[in-house]
């Protein structure tokens, strides 16, 4: 199912108990008929009390409506919730996959609707995407960096850019965010300089920017500097 911003809520990121239920339906390319689940009990992790024996209307892959009882829409699946729960869809912020046919099912089962892959194999993360924004498999949303950036040698050669200086690391932040990746990973090995360099240009160019650096030497330069370089730094100190 597609995810967007506006409102009312998305089906897509509110599953998660529930999600294993509701995801098991087949559906055809481009028929995803509208749902209602009835008398299920919904969390919705305001801090608000759980609504119990609800129902819940599902129109479009959005979330309509919650009311003690729901008139069916014309054509519209009913699914018995009884006894389930339906709470907002959770994130696992620090994945690497390397089988989304073992990985996806068990990330969904979890109530797991979103995912944020910190290097992989860009081959296998680019069709996967695709499979998912075509509705040819069943998975959380899939936001990846694709190859790592990284200094000679690179930890993993098999997924990395490898960058030697600041200029590198512009070009390699420019390269990564023409070919569709939604963020930049930095790894160990990038050159302390060059590692303000590609936080700099992907603050130029809108992108987010995560990293790790283990040389104990510049961890509090990093520290100091995150800020500065960019509010969406994350620097993890090992």
């Amino acid at each position: 199912m597609k995810l967007t911003s506006r409102p009312p809520f998305s089906v897509a990121g509110c599953i998660a108990s529930f999600v294993v239920f509701v995801g098991a339906i087949s559906y055809g390319q481009g028929h995803k008929p509208n749902l209602l689940l009835r008398e299920v009990t919904v969390i919705d992790a305001t801090g608000a009390p759980p609504r119990e024996n609800v129902d819940v209307l599902i129109r479009d892959e959005r979330i309509e409506k919650i009311a003690p009882h729901i008139q069916p829409p014309p054509g519209a699946q009913l699914i018995q919730a009884r006894g389930r729960f339906l709470i907002p869809g959770l994130w696992d912020m620090h994945v690497h996959i390397w089988d989304a046919d073992l990985a996806f099912p068990l990330f969904l089962a979890n109530g797991v609707t979103g995912v944020r892959n910190t290097g992989g194999r860009p081959d296998d993360l680019r069709r996967w995407r695709e499979e998912l924004r075509e509705d040819r498999r069943l998975g959380p949303r899939l936001i990846a960096c694709g190859p790592v950036v990284d200094g000679a040698p690179p930890i993993h050669p098999d997924h990395s850019v490898v960058v030697e200086n600041a200029t590198h690391g512009s070009l390699a932040v420019d390269n990564l965010k023409s070919q569709g990746w939604d963020f930049i990973k930095v790894y160990d090995n990038v050159p302390g300089d060059t590692y303000f360099a590609v936080a700099a240009e992907a603050e130029k160019v809108g992108i987010p920017f995560v990293g790790t650096y283990r040389c104990r030497s510049l961890q509090s330069k990093l520290l100091t500097q995150a800020k500065r370089v960019l509010s969406t730094l994350t620097v993890s100190i090992t």
